[in-house]
């Protein structure tokens, strides 16, 4: 069974950005060694399904020990699991479509040859080596003729926008393929606001336009607009450091210059947090300066400003910057000065999961349902709010926050601008700029924050903003990511050219 610190820190990483995959398509029939790409990581993506096909366990095993990388942090059983489920469950696999993303991963479509059904796999060679193994991640199972399909990029007018968003994801819904919300708004114009799914398979509730779902790192918006209007009151700047506003804390020599610039862009070098084998993943916080003891004496990854890793540690040293400086509790100063400011109704920053109501409960596949055969289940998972993110909102209240941004209500716009601005390049088409993620779409701005995680997590929600004013875009679900990404980016690259 996978490690829940493996998939915590993973579900807040929240790398939705970094590959979105290709869609389910009916297999083509030939060797994997001819459907592959070319080169050492399209040869190990052939050589793993020879190894699952080949049956043989003490082989696989032997196999795998033989590639994996020193330097992976996936845990061997948690690996060595997904190649024995391919196995198992599938009757073994054949090779569908495939292609080799900008960071040098294979994401491959594999049908179960005893199976109906298919799953997408992405192989992460080490990028030192890419004969060798990092990880590998079951991003979603896939039927055949059940497939999201690219809108088209033409004018047309609103009704029909919504209508062509709503006919698709009804079809998903009804293959199970899709769970949760899904506003489009112009201005402040709300175009579409529909609800697909259940909050739960288990009672059956429907998801309606007050459910609430898990942020995730989406909150790291909050923390982001928090700090700016400290900034703005000239509580603090962004050139300080770490040493000079959390002085009470054992950081080391290095991470006491670690300025407010690089915790917000994710360049101070502090770490993902939720890994940590010492932090209690269950525990609900009082506050989110109690989080840095968990941290704060540890080496970090590097030198502050040199490099670019996604860090949680940074955000919540945000969120206990905002408690040093305000007096007040992370999720306080939050709900009355972000949440309430906005207008926003549903959203519950410091609420522990079991207690929310008209809750949106993560839904995944067992574990060992890689190919999605049997039931869904349900996982209770959901922390409260800190600086890294966390708590709970309806899609509704996401699209007020993001008019509220907007409309200078929350900070001026010249520092709307500047959260926005894309400083330090995610991979792909994503900048991440200071606790927004932004990408240009047809030559217009957008900008926003995903949050979720991996197969198993069953929390995917995601937002763009258009820069202009035009349009945002809302997805929430209590399914896996990557959907709700590839889902909003289609529909963002539709309303782009409108």
């Amino acid at each position: 069974m996978p490690s829940p610190i493996y998939r915590a820190a993973l579900a807040a990483a929240l790398s939705l950005a970094a590959a979105v995959p290709a869609h389910a398509q009916a297999p083509r029939a030939s060797a994997p060694s001819a459907q592959l790409p070319a080169g050492a990581a399209g040869r190990l993506a052939g050589d793993l399904v020879g190894a699952v096909n080949g049956g043989d366990d003490d082989a696989l095993v032997r196999w795998m020990d033989g590639v994996r990388s020193p330097e992976s942090y996936q845990p061997r059983d948690e690996m060595l699991g997904i190649l024995r489920a391919l196995r198992d469950q599938g009757g073994g696999v054949t090779v569908g479509e495939n292609r080799r993303t900008p960071r040098g991963n294979v994401v491959v479509e594999l049908w179960g040859r005893t199976v109906d059904a298919g799953v997408e796999l992405v192989v992460f060679p080490d990028g030192a080596d890419s004969t060798r193994l990092l990880r590998l991640s079951v991003q979603k199972p896939l039927r055949r003729g059940v497939a999201f399909r690219p809108f088209p990029r033409e004018r047309m007018d609103d009704a029909r926008i919504a209508e062509l968003i709503d006919g698709q994801l009804r079809q998903l819904e009804a293959a199970d393929q899709f769970s949760g919300v899904v506003l489009v708004a112009r201005g402040d114009d709300v175009l579409l606001h529909g609800t697909y799914g259940h909050e739960s398979p288990v009672t059956g509730t429907r998801i309606t336009t007050r459910t609430r779902f898990h942020l995730a790192s989406q909150g790291k918006m909050f923390t982001s607009v928090a700090i700016a209007q400290l900034v703005e009151q000239g509580a603090l700047s962004l050139d300080q450091t770490v040493g000079e506003l959390l002085p009470g804390h054992p950081w080391t020599e290095q991470a006491r210059g670690i300025t407010v610039r690089q915790l917000l862009s994710h360049t101070g070098g502090l770490g993902g947090l939720f890994d940590r084998p010492n932090f209690p993943q269950d525990r609900v916080f009082a506050t989110a300066t109690e989080r840095l003891a968990y941290f704060a004496g540890e080496p970090l990854l590097f030198a502050p400003g040199t490099q670019y890793s996604y860090s949680n540690e940074g955000f919540e040293t945000l969120g206990a910057i905002i408690e040093s400086k305000t007096g007040m509790r992370y999720s306080d100063y939050i709900l009355r000065n972000v949440l309430r400011r906005a207008g926003m109704r549903t959203a519950q920053p410091d609420a522990p999961a079991d207690s929310v109501t008209d809750r949106a409960i993560p839904s995944p596949y067992a574990d060992d349902d890689l190919f999605g055969i049997r039931p869904r289940v349900t996982a209770s998972r959901g922390w409260n709010a800190g600086g890294a993110g966390g708590g709970h909102s309806s899609a509704e209240d996401m699209f007020r926050f993001a008019r509220a941004l907007m409309g200078g209500r929350l900070v001026s716009r010249p520092m709307v601008d500047t959260l926005t601005a894309g400083r330090v390049d995610e991979g792909g088409d994503s900048r991440y700029a200071y606790g927004f993620q932004t990408r240009q779409v047809n030559g217009r701005t957008v900008f926003g924050h995903g949050g979720g995680g991996p197969r198993g997590v069953a929390i995917c929600n995601d937002i763009d903003v258009f820069a202009d004013g035009s349009y945002t875009v809302v997805v929430m679900s209590n399914y896996d990511a990557p959907f709700c990404a590839e889902l909003k980016k289609a529909i963002t690259d539709m309303l782009a050219v409108n």
